[in-house]
């Protein structure tokens, strides 16, 4: 099957979108459940989403394994949520052209990289 580069297998969400909520969340300070609100296109949402995102933690934590974007290195595993999330949304970020706001560079980064 031949699929645009950034669909990720066994993924709901573009690499691109999974750069973006990283990027919000950790270099913009976008709390867990605004991110949800800008990426997420599902309107009914559980309660918890009020306060948070767990897809977020889940997207973390699969970086932090090596199983979402298996080419950048793993994080020390000492560091927090917070600090994988900037660390690889930084690193998508190399990908991308230099200029433009760090959102849209982590966006447009993790949809090149490979």
């Amino acid at each position: 099957m031949v699929v645009p580069r950034e669909v990720l297998p066994r993924r709901q969400y573009t690499a691109s979108a999974i750069g973006l909520a990283l990027a919000l969340f950790a270099l913009l300070g976008v709390s867990a459940a605004g991110v949800r609100a800008r990426i997420s296109t599902w309107s009914i949402v559980g309660h918890t989403a009020a306060v948070g995102w767990i897809t977020l933690r889940r997207w973390i934590d699969a970086v932090r394994r090596g199983d979402l974007f298996p080419f950048l290195l793993r994080p020390p595993a000492a560091w927090t949520p917070l600090q994988v999330a900037e660390s690889t949304a930084l690193r998508l970020m190399d990908f991308a052209p230099a200029e433009g706001p760090r959102a849209f560079r982590a966006f447009a980064g993790a949809a090149l990289a490979r």
